[in-house]
């Protein structure tokens, strides 16, 4: 059986392709877990400042308030911050411990790091759409 592996790419450049999407995932479960708790702490924080009614606050501030309030937890949960983060250390986590074993292991192949990478991005997916 002949291997996946194209002719015209050398093994060594799959394996730094792999390595750019693996820093990829690593920066972005980062930067979306963040995104995931500032839009938590404006959502709590914005609803308070409403709730609070406060009389020193003009009434055109408290609209605003309560706006970002409503737009941050829009934005967090439609779309799935949260659980985007996650998929994205996950996939990182398995393809990352294929890649180690890839380099220590003779036996695990280029084809097997390729296919675990399949599976990573299988992990992150996309956006989820709940259909009702």
């Amino acid at each position: 059986m002949e291997s996946p592996v194209s002719k015209k790419i050398s093994e060594e450049e799959y394996v730094l392709e792999i390595k750019k999407h693996l820093r990829r995932w690593e920066i972005m479960a980062g930067l979306l877990r963040t995104a995931h708790i500032a839009l938590g702490l404006m959502s709590v924080f914005f609803s308070l400042l409403v709730a609070a009614k406060i009389n020193s606050i003009e009434k055109v501030y408290l609209e605003w308030f309560a706006f970002l309030a409503a737009f941050s937890v829009g934005i967090q949960t439609g779309f799935d911050l949260g659980s985007k983060a996650n998929r994205f250390r996950r996939a990182w986590r398995h393809v990352n411990w294929s890649y180690l074993k890839y380099l220590s292991n003779d036996g695990y192949t280029i084809d097997k790091l390729i296919d675990e990478y399949k599976a990573g991005e299988e992990i992150v997916g996309d956006v989820k759409e709940l259909v009702k």
